[in-house]
């Protein structure tokens, strides 16, 4: 058992670091809709359901402005009364009605975009974001390698150690202890959400091959051809909203360069996932059809993955669950903190006795 606790000692202190950073900022970014309303007054605003010409007319005016650096593009919902669009170099909220920028920001410019980028890339770009997938693996590592430990010594377990009256180390390991096994749940939830949301693709394929191994991937939708292609028009996402019948248009990609398709993801009704897992492909060069996915018709192992992104971010479960995700980042919180203080005097104390 003595490498066990070594291994959770030396692992979990340099992790800890990053888990408060993420417990911090996701704490947060629960309430993100909350202080973009406070902060653009435009968010308050009635919401209008848009009409597929007036999605069309707000599209070419983004693409007008903003050229070739959109990579995707929300239409307004009720949550969020804006089109919000994610450049190359930043984000950008566009008035609902069309009439233009509400606000826009590079990550470093604002303190939510801060927050935000370190959430989930560490500000450390691709490199961070898969450190990021690999800690939520180390993180339920901690979980459950903690509550092995804890058995042994089960019967010391105490509900008062959770509000210790000094401030001793003794006194905050058996914090760190007892306030994990009772928290170790919550903490491999948001751990492994976190993971199969950053590992995205790899973790879908790990479920289908574990739930659905007889469904077949479906082939990615590609068109090689070059040149500019003009912003979907009304009738394009008329097309788009008949294919399938009934389901709201949560967001528009545009064509790449190397694949000349327009991307459109909807959200059927009875879908868990905020902004939807059903896709339409569109054909920039003729306008065709080219495939459809409805998300409620998926795989089973597919089904299981669109519930990783909202049980993480809690958009899901309404407000009850949003209370449960910010007091799993508040217990996170304190065991990041309570872990890398009783290591630090764990070791003051080891290298005083060598002295």
């Amino acid at each position: 058992m003595s490498w066990l606790r070594a291994l959770h000692r030396y692992i979990g202190v340099v992790a800890a670091i990053l888990l408060f950073i993420l417990a911090v900022t996701g704490g947060v970014l629960i309430f993100k809709q909350e202080i973009w309303s406070l902060r653009f007054p435009a968010l308050s605003e009635p919401w209008v359901n848009p009409s597929a010409a007036q999605i069309a007319e707000a599209f070419g005016a983004i693409q007008a402005e903003y050229a070739d650096g959109i990579r995707l593009i929300r239409v307004p919902q009720p949550d969020i009364r804006a089109y919000h669009v994610y450049l190359e170099t930043g984000e950008v909220l566009w008035r609902q009605d069309g009439a233009g920028a509400v606000a826009e920001w590079a990550w470093f410019e604002s303190p939510l975009g801060v927050i935000t980028e370190l959430h989930r890339h560490l500000a450390a770009g691709d490199f961070g974001n898969s450190l990021l997938g690999w800690l939520g693996l180390v993180a339920t590592l901690m979980a459950v390698s903690g509550m092995i430990l804890w058995w042994p010594v089960r019967h010391q377990f105490r509900v008062a150690s959770l509000r210790p009256r000094r401030l001793s180390r003794s006194a905050l390991l058996r914090m760190h202890r007892d306030l994990g096994v009772l928290t170790a749940v919550l903490i491999i939830l948001f751990a492994l959400t976190a993971s199969a949301v950053v590992f995205g693709q790899g973790a879908r394929n790990l479920l289908n091959h574990l739930l659905s191994p007889d469904a077949r991937a479906s082939a990615p939708v590609r068109v090689v051809a070059a040149g500019q292609f003009d912003p979907p028009s009304g009738g394009m996402i008329e097309r788009v909203i008949e294919a399938l019948p009934g389901a709201r248009l949560m967001s528009w990609s545009p064509p790449r360069p190397e694949n000349a398709v327009h991307y459109f993801r909807l959200r059927q009704v009875g879908e868990v996932h905020p902004y939807g897992r059903s896709t339409v492909h569109i054909d920039a060069r003729s306008g065709r059809v080219l495939a459809v996915s409805d998300a409620t018709r998926a795989p089973v192992g597919d089904r299981v993955a669109n519930w990783m992104y909202p049980l993480h971010a809690a958009r899901w479960g309404g407000v009850a669950y949003r209370v449960i995700a910010l007091a799993a980042a508040l217990v996170l919180v304190l065991m990041s903190l309570t872990g890398i203080i009783c290591f630090v005097r764990g070791l003051r104390s080891r290298v005083s006795k060598n002295h």
